[in-house]
């Protein structure tokens, strides 16, 4: 696993994603009953049945893209409801894009990581997941494009600064001096500065939030930031000599353990 990525791991990504799609859409207000100005601005272009639809997507692929059921289909139905209620009236923050760009890499991952609802019950707990070099190098260079890019849109103030309140001027000028921390984002495409450029994005991001950016906007790049990460970054704790694992055959709980040991560690 040159990635460091296991199955485990990456299940709990898919299910911090699929938390993070519930919570934007319900602050958007997708699951609700629809504006009536929004609506009667799609009916006027014949898509007023879009709000409905994509609700109604939503509800079903969420669940099971959280229980790790056909997971692949369900990120991509799920980005494009992200698409189309980003790109209609009322439209939601650019970055929700970058929300997109995550579940389609998601959906480009192997099926059936343990413990996904697809993995229940097979005999190799782990089933031989594995993510794939060209992925992990492909979140990376994402990290390393999207950042900049998503930066350079927050750096030039909309209107200027004329006009507003000392205070207003130093949170947005503030704002924009974080946004160019974005621009070490290139580092994660080298070896020696990948995990440096990555600690300073995540310093930034939390810079972002201690200054009270908004969810929408903070959400979609952790998600893409953790998408990039290297669990092999952890340090392992020395293992002088290889250790025996005594169990119960008859205990569910050993069995259960022994099972995600061999899911989870299949080098040790």
């Amino acid at each position: 696993m040159a990635s460091g990525w296991t199955g485990g791991q990456f299940s709990i990504l898919r299910v911090l994603v699929g938390l993070a799609c519930v919570a934007c859409m319900n602050d958007a207000g997708w699951f609700s009953v629809p504006d009536g100005w929004a609506v009667e601005s799609l009916a006027a272009r014949s898509m007023g049945w879009v709000p409905w639809v994509t609700g109604l997507i939503a509800v079903v692929a969420l669940p099971a893209f959280v229980l790790g059921y056909r997971s692949r289909l369900a990120a991509l139905l799920i980005a494009l409801v992200v698409t189309c209620r980003t790109a209609l009236p009322p439209h939601q923050t650019p970055t929700a894009f970058l929300l997109v760009v995550v579940l389609v890499v998601m959906a480009l991952h192997p099926p059936a990581p343990f413990l996904s609802w697809a993995a229940r019950g097979r005999m190799d707990p782990g089933g031989g997941w594995e993510r794939p070099d060209w992925l992990q190098h492909f979140a990376r260079f994402l990290v390393a494009f999207l950042l900049p890019v998503t930066a350079l849109l927050r750096l030039t103030p909309i209107g200027g600064l004329a006009g507003l309140a000392p205070e207003a001027d130093g949170i947005i000028l503030a704002r924009q001096w974080v946004a160019a921390v974005a621009f070490v984002a290139p580092g994660m495409m080298f070896l020696r500065t990948r995990r440096v450029a990555w600690c300073v994005l995540v310093l930034g991001w939390l810079a972002l939030a201690l200054l009270g950016a908004d969810g929408p906007t903070l959400v979609p790049i952790a998600l893409l930031l953790l998408l990039a990460a290297e669990p092999q970054w952890l340090p392992r704790a020395p293992t002088p000599a290889p250790a025996q694992l005594l169990y119960d055959g008859s205990c569910g709980l050993c069995h259960r353990t022994v099972r995600f040991l061999l899911a989870e560690a299949p080098g040790d």
